[in-house]
């Protein structure tokens, strides 16, 4: 791949054209373009250093779309339950809480992995991550009596979500057996939503705030 490398000996840069949607560490940019000071060319060459940064970063976008099209067989009327994997106390502002495990409320069921995309830390300068995880997506299955159940394990750093897809009268059932264990009622459901609607957990108040039963 032609990426138009020219060096600069007056300023000591060596100029480049990285390709659409390619992040370049520890480049910098400035009128005339992406570039490394010369002290700072990547080791073996920057020529080899963006093919293997464009090679990471096609094979990701491969993984990424064969992941969405797993995501793709989920049926659209499944309900969904999103929350922290690990749970723990919050803070914003003023505002204190505590957000609960969605691990404890994972149904109990022999789960299968479908699919999964994992991103890598790239190539850096001076970096002792290059090539550790830096993102994880892991699909996974159950089948249950009431048709299969899905169920994603996200990270990001230090962010753990897990996402929950259930046929819609299961997904009932585990609304109202959450709000039974963690004791939500309907006024805490609907102060919570006041405050919060639109975060994780909306949809477990929203049901609360609505189930009488």
């Amino acid at each position: 791949m032609d990426y138009r490398i020219t060096r600069d000996t007056r300023r000591n840069r060596i100029y480049f054209t990285a390709p659409p949607g390619l992040l370049v560490p520890d480049a910098r940019r400035d009128a005339d373009g992406d570039w490394f000071g010369r002290a700072d060319e990547p080791t073996g060459g920057l020529a080899g250093y963006l093919d293997r940064l464009v090679a990471q970063h096609e094979a990701e976008a491969a993984s990424l779309a064969t992941y969405q099209t797993a995501l793709g067989i989920i049926p659209a009327d499944y309900g969904q339950r999103h929350g922290a994997t690990l749970g723990g106390e919050w803070s914003i502002g003023s505002d204190r809480g505590k957000e609960p495990s969605i691990a404890s409320a994972k149904p109990k069921l022999i789960w299968e992995q479908i699919a999964q995309h994992i991103t890598h830390y790239s190539e850096s300068r001076g970096s002792s991550i290059a090539g550790r995880v830096a993102s994880a997506r892991v699909l996974h299955r159950a089948d249950t009596a009431y048709g299969p159940v899905y169920r994603e394990e996200f990270r990001d750093f230090d962010d753990y979500r897990t996402t929950l897809w259930m046929p819609s009268a299961m997904f009932e059932e585990h609304l109202r057996a959450e709000v039974q264990r963690l004791g939500i009622t309907q006024e805490a459901a609907r102060k919570w939503l006041e405050q919060y609607r639109g975060c994780v957990g909306t949809e477990l108040y929203e049901f609360a705030a609505q189930d009488a039963r």
